[in-house]
This record gives C-alpha cells, structure tokens and sequence, in this order.
C-alpha cells in the first residue's frame, strides 16, 4: 500500500507539529524523533514531505517541567524515571469535537488522514529497529482485509454456540485442535480457548490449578513472567518463588526444599517454556520428578507457560517434549509472538476433566462460559487458521531452524567484538551487555533488566538487519569508553564468568585460567555490584572445578586411545609373523622356543584351511584305522563319532590323522594342532603315541598317503 497523500489546504487553517517531547512504546519514540526534526530548517524540510498536524490536535506541552524532566533524565544515566500517572514524556493526540461546517470542507477528514499518514511512516521506521521484543514482524494479511467489515465476537465457550451469529468459532475449534495434536492430546479429552493475550493464557491456567487444588500453593521460579505473581494476587494465592540457575532455568534443588517445607498442601506449578530474559526452558521431566520425590504423586497441577518457546520448541530435534503424555494440566502460547498474528492473542489447552469446575450458565448467551473474559476477539481465530494452514509443521521447523542459526550468529559476532554474551540451549534469546547509551538502548527497543539487555531472534530478524545492529553497536560502544575511566559493565552475575568479558574476566578466561589450575592458586574475584563476593566466588570456584574435571577427562581418553593404539600394533605384528598355513616360515633348526608355541596357539586362515585334501571316507583305510576306536571303526577324535563309508573327511599333514571336515574345520581356525597327537602343523613331525612315520623324514609339506587293504576300499579326491 502506498502512502497517503494529504491534501493541501489553505496556509491560515496550517498548524506546527507538536513540541518534541518523548513519547511512551517504540511507537510513540518514533513520533517524538520526527517532531524532534520540527526545528528551525528541519521543520521546512519536513514540512515539504508530510503536512504537519492541526493546531487542535497538538499535545499540550509544559516546557518547564520538560526541561527538568530532561536534566533529571541526563542526572541519570539516560534512564527515564517511570512514575504512576502522566509522566513529562506522555504525550497523545487530542480528541476534539468537529466544527460546524466540516461536512462541506471535510477539514476533519484530511487532518486525521494526515495524522495516521504520519503515525504510519513512523511505525514503518520503528519496525527497521525492533530487536528485543518476541514479536514476528514477518506477516501478510491483505487477503483478509475485507474481514475488517464484520464485528465478529466469540462470545462464551468455543465449543457450544450463542446466540450471537458473527462469530468464527469454526476457525477457533480448528485452530484448537491443531495445537491439541502437537500436544498430543485427544479431540475428546481437551478443552481450549483462544485468549486476547499471552497474559490471559497463564492467568486461565493457573486458575484451573486453583479449582483442582483450592488450598495449593503456587510455585514459579524467579525468572517467570510477571503475569504469574499477578494471578497470585489476584487469586489471593499464596505464592512461592523459587531459585533459578546462572541460565534462568529453574533450580529443582530450591524447588525440592521449599516444597519439603509445604508438605501438607498441594503444589501448583508455573513451569517456564522460555524465560522472559533469558530464554531459559525450565526441564519438566526434572520438575516431576522432584515432586514425585518429595511425596506430591497425585497432589500437584502444573501449567506451562509456552508464551514464546511453546511453539518453537516441538520443532527441535532431540528437545524434551511438551506433552499431555507427561502429568501437565495446561500449556499456553501467545499467538502474536512466534505466530506473527498482528493482534495481542494466545491459546490455552487444558484438560476438560478440568474445566466443569469453572464453567456455568449464562442465560443470557443460551450458552456456557469458562473463559475469564467475556468478549473475545473473532478476528484472531481466523488470522491464527490462515497463517497455520500456510506455513504447517515444515513451514514452522524450517523458520525454527533459521532462527536458531542467527541467534548463534549474533551471540558469536557479539563475543568477537569483545562484547560478553550467552545464548541458551533451544533458545534464540541472546543477552548480552546493556548498551550505556539509552537513547541506542530506545531506538533498538531493547529490553534491559539490570545490566543485561536481549535480542530475541524472530522470523523478521535477518543477517543482515543483525550485521546492521552490530556495526552500530561497535561504533557507538568504542566512543562510549573511549575516556578510558569508564569500562564496560560485569555481567558475571547475570550470565556467568563463561560469558563474561570485562577487563577482568577476560583476563582471567584468555591469560590466567591454565596456569592457575596447573598451580593451584587462586583466581582473582570480582565483586559484582550490589551482590556481595559470595556469587563471585562461588562463580570462581565452580569454573576451576568444570577445568579440573576437563583435564582429567582428556587424560583419561588420551589414555584409553594410547592403549587401544598399543593392542592394534601388537596384534597387526602377531598376524604378520603368522599369516597361514601356505604363509607360514619354519623355525630355524634348534629353534623351536617362543615362535613354535605362538604359531601353535595360532589358528589356520581359511585360505590355507581350503589348500588341505577332502576325502570321501571308504571302509579299510590302513592310517585310519590305525586311529579307530573302540568299537572297531574308526573314529573322529573330536565328535568321538565313527566314521561312516561316504563321509567327507579331512587328512592332516605331518601326522596323517583324518576327521569330519566340519569338526576339524572349527577346530582348526581357533589353533593350529592336530587334535588326537596335539603335534603342530607348522614343525617336522614327533614321533609320538599313535602318530604316522610318514611323516618322519622332515619334509616342510607331506601330503596324506592312504593304502586301501580290498578293491572296494578307494578314495575319490575332491578340488575346491
């Protein structure tokens, strides 16, 4: 769409732009910088681009109590000071009535075009810098632009129809029941609603957790969300917060005290699928085991704040799962955020064995309602539908999947400027260093906490905007320290020394953490501001054990792999001294020691084993019967069975003793003996008990001679 063109009116009816007062919301910030630029010659030249604001529609300004707003602001830091009420930066467009004759000169009609002709080239430029708020800018709804005629309401419970007709409940129930089944579970065994906001999810959930268990406690760890303490307040709940680790992760050790001190009540938990800040994801399966643990199997309601990560998270390889398959009572996600639904809305799923103890009559709608609001937005159900059935499962992994990679992009760009940064598992949330000057910190519209500020990587975020942002960053960063007595903030606390690059945790990462393990001496401790040496120290402590531990690991595996190199060397060497039969040196005359005994030990190849005669065994074999047994025949010393007349057998060399060529096959390629004399293939023959003279006469190879006592005694050669 192109932009609007107001049109001209006369020069008496013309108004200035309004006074540059700083305004509340990124939108609102990108107003203020255009009527910043209404000064002097800045104001001709705008003026000549966009016609400026009506003189009823401008803001009142107190010119005093701005200037010391300002001076307080620069006193400050940068930081604005939020106070309740109208703040020196508040500013609006006046709702006035209109004159008598604006339906003949439709004076009233160009001055509000003008205004929205202003305040959209002003979100337009707001939406070049949006950086730290989860929202996917990536979106196009033209195609329901004439949905926008219709007042449709979803009024009351999705599921059961009212009697006001402009609803889009078809395209809420579909909606539902494609998040039912990334959650796998059952068309008959949920129920859900569309909520006007993220907010509203949790406050929903956390509410039917409160039906289920009306004396619970809630749990939620220091990281979550604020909406979760505002549904305790306004539950009158009594709330317990618990511990987080250095990545914003609940800390499932705190959980586990805190829970053994409430033993006698149930447990009602908030679990985190991504953190505000940090973007951390709570471990679930870690969260109920705990609370199986401590004795809370079947007292317990856990609520899934899946605000952001929710919908990202099922499309990541090997992440754990959220899933009803797993004892969780509700999960919500925000539709405006991964999404990219243009409006604040969300989704809630719970159980419907759940839901009767909220839902109830209302009369006036001849329908139910368990909802917490009453009027719901009928648009947001139909911009959720469209937007799934366009992308779908691949759609959503393959924008997953580009967000996670950027995110690891900008955490290392970041950290190859010397800036300190981290980036959790299954998370495109990258924190960092809060920038010192707030009016960068205001026209990225970063969110900050303390000495952190993030970036959360959307589907809108390229390389490219990234590679803009950084290249800004480094060049404001340098002027910013360049006095050389002010540094840049330590951010060990908030993301660990790991992560950490101030002047003295880089030392300590790049120059000091080697030699340090090596002697034994202690790492140098930086007390963060306003927490005292113990987080520090701690900290420190932990880093050393993690590179003492790493140490001995490659140890360990440099170890393992030496001895595996040595035990390949010697057996390459034991089959190169002995490859065959066929292979296979004598010993040198006198010499038969420690070679003879380990090519004795050693089997016979196959290819050597097949170079052996196969005969067909016939009834009086003079040097078969020689080794008969018993019962008159003979026999095969290895199965003790008697050889029968058209059995294959195998004569041995040296000793010329026959066996079953299956038997003396196995037998052979584990050792390298004959089984009946136990004299080795590879030596001149011993004489010795019930051995052959044939092969007596030293000959390295004697081939097996049999001699048959009647006409019918024959052999028949077989040739493999």
């Amino acid at each position: 769409m192109e932009d609007f063109v107001p049109l001209k009116r006369d020069a008496p009816r013309l108004a200035r732009f309004p006074a540059a007062t700083e305004m509340v919301g990124s939108v609102g910030n990108g107003l203020a910088d255009l009527g910043a630029s209404m000064n002097g010659a800045g104001k001709k030249a705008a003026a000549a681009a966009t016609e400026p604001l009506p003189m009823e529609l401008e803001p009142p300004a107190d010119v005093a109590a701005a200037a010391e707003g300002e001076e307080e602001q620069a006193s400050n830091g940068g930081r604005r000071e939020i106070v309740l009420g109208r703040n020196v930066h508040t500013s609006c467009f006046a709702v006035k009535e209109p004159d008598a004759d604006d339906e003949e000169t439709g004076e009233r009609e160009a001055t509000m075009a003008s205004v929205l002709a202003l305040y959209r080239r002003s979100l337009v430029e707001r939406t070049k810098h949006h950086l730290g708020y989860p929202y996917n800018l990536d979106f196009d709804y033209g195609a329901l632009a004439q949905l926008q005629h219709f007042s449709i309401n979803n009024l009351g419970d999705p599921f059961i129809e009212s009697n006001y007709g402009v609803h889009s409940r078809q395209f809420e129930v579909g909606v539902l029941d494609w998040f039912a089944r990334l959650w796998e579970l059952e068309k008959d065994e949920y129920w859900g609603y569309i909520t006007n906001c993220g907010t509203e999810g949790n406050l929903h959930g956390i509410l039917v957790g409160r039906e289920v268990f009306p004396e619970g406690i809630l749990y939620a760890s220091r990281e979550s969300h604020y909406s979760v303490f505002k549904a305790a307040r306004m539950y009158r709940m009594d709330c317990v917060k618990v511990d987080t680790l250095m990545s914003g992760e609940i800390d499932c050790a705190d959980f586990q005290r805190k829970l053994l001190q409430n033993q006698d009540k149930p447990a009602i938990i908030n679990v985190n699928i991504g953190t505000t800040v940090k973007g951390a994801v709570d471990d679930l399966d870690l969260v109920i085991k705990t609370l199986e643990e401590t004795g809370f199997k079947d007292r317990f309601y856990i609520h899934c704040d899946g605000a952001l990560f929710g919908l990202m998270i099922p499309f990541v390889k090997k992440a754990p799962k959220v899933t009803f398959k797993k004892p969780i009572g509700s999960v919500s996600v925000s539709g405006h955020k991964f999404v990219g639904c243009p409006m604040p809305c969300g989704v809630q799923i719970t159980r419907l064995e759940h839901i009767n103890a909220l839902s109830s009559n209302v009369e006036y709608l001849a329908s139910r309602d368990a909802t917490i609001m009453g009027s719901r937005n009928g648009h947001a159900p139909i911009f959720l539908w469209y937007t799934l059935n366009r992308k779908g499962y691949r759609g959503f992994q393959k924008e997953v999947q580009k967000c996670l990679r950027n995110a690891h992009y900008l955490k290392d760009r970041l950290k190859e400027a010397g800036i300190g940064a981290m980036l959790n598992e299954l998370s495109s949330t990258v924190v960092f260093e809060r920038p010192k000057d707030e009016e960068f910190v205001r026209r990225w519209q970063l969110a900050c906490e303390g000495n952190i500020a993030h970036v959360v990587v959307m589907p809108s975020v390229n390389i490219d905007k990234l590679d803009y942002f950084l290249n800004e960053l480094a060049e404001k960063r340098a002027t910013w320290y360049q006095d050389g007595i002010s540094e840049p903030p330590c951010i060990a606390r908030d993301v660990g020394v790991e992560n950490c690059l101030c002047s003295l945790h880089k030392y300590y990462g790049e120059n000091a953490a080697a030699s340090q393990v090596v002697t034994g001496q202690e790492p140098p401790v930086a007390e963060v501001a306003g927490s005292g040496g113990g987080a520090s120290v701690g900290n420190s402590f932990d880093a050393n054990v993690v590179m003492i531990l790493a140490v001995l690991l490659c140890a360990l595996i440099c170890a393992l792999g030496l001895n595996s190199i040595v035990r390949c060397a010697l057996r390459c060497s034991s089959r190169i001294s002995s490859p065959g039969v066929a292979q296979r040196q004598q010993p040198a005359a006198g010499e038969p020691g420690l070679s003879v005994a380990r090519l004795a030990q050693a089997g016979v190849q196959r290819k050597a084993l097949r170079a052996m005669p196969t005969l067909v065994y016939s009834a009086g074999l003079l040097p078969l019967q020689a080794a008969g047994g018993g019962g008159g025949g003979p026999v095969c010393a290895i199965c003790l069975a008697e050889l029968e007349p058209g059995e294959r057998v195998r004569v041995l060399p040296k000793c010329n003793h026959g066996f079953h060529v299956r038997c003396i096959d196995r037998w052979l390629l584990a050792r390298s003996t004959c089984p009946t004399c136990r004299q080795s293939l590879f030596t001149a023959p011993h004489k010795g008990s019930g051995c052959s003279d044939t092969g007596a006469g030293g000959e390295p190879t004697v081939r097996a001679f049999l001699v048959p006592l009647r006409p019918e005694g024959f052999v028949t050669p077989y040739d493999f």
